[in-house]
């Protein structure tokens, strides 16, 4: 079989422009469904383990869904409001500044096919933390971000201290340069195109060029 990824269109995807400033803390930035399937309830545990730590950390958790409700009282009852931040459901055209904002992004999903939002955060140059779960192995490289294992909160909380700082390793330049070899518009519709072409007879080619 062939498979050809969805696309993002990279216009409206760009790195953040760094001040030099340092910043009072780092954030993570995290967009999905509120539901347990994707891993909300791992990335607070692991949020409790990194404020244990002594680490300056924000996580801004954009969505709605289900479990949301329960996780807020889950926050309220573990001293967690002033490490994470529920931004309730981000727009379209919001998205792109979402992820500006942020300095990486996670999502611990416990099972994903593809995955529309770490090709997002990959075309705004950002290092990602992710789950061994199906999409994500065939996107995240060891230049965009770390992978472990669904359901184990220690190793989470690991990878996203790995990534605070090891921050520097991660180039938002080489980020998005794989975003746009691999799943920018121009790209994707490319492979189609050739796989179109694979399939239909050259005498129909001729046919249609006529």
């Amino acid at each position: 079989s062939i498979v050809i990824p969805n696309s993002v269109d990279g216009s409206q995807f760009f790195p953040k422009s760094l001040s030099g400033k340092e910043a009072e803390c780092f954030v993570f930035a995290c967009m999905a469904s509120i539901r347990e399937s994707k891993g909300i309830g791992d990335l607070l545990c692991a949020a409790q383990l990194l404020k244990g730590r002594g680490l300056k950390i924000k996580i801004r958790i954009g969505g709605s869904g289900p479990d949301l409700v329960r996780y807020m009282k889950f926050c309220e009852d573990n001293n967690l409001d002033e490490v994470v931040e529920w931004a309730g459901r981000i727009s379209r055209s919001d998205a792109p500044n979402f992820y500006r904002e942020a300095d990486a992004f996670v999502l611990p999903s416990h099972h994903e096919s593809f995955g529309m939002v770490f090709v997002e955060a990959m075309a705004s140059g950002l290092p990602i933390v992710a789950t061994k779960c199906g999409g994500p192995e065939g996107i995240v490289t060891p230049e965009s971000g770390v992978l472990v294992n669904v359901g184990d909160v220690a190793g989470l909380a690991n990878a996203m201290e790995k990534v605070i700082y090891s921050l520097g390793n991660y180039s938002p330049r080489v980020i998005r340069e794989q975003f746009e070899r691999r799943y920018s518009t121009s790209v994707v519709l490319e492979r189609i195109r050739e796989v179109l072409l694979s399939v239909i007879p050259p005498s129909r080619r001729a046919h249609s060029r006529a």
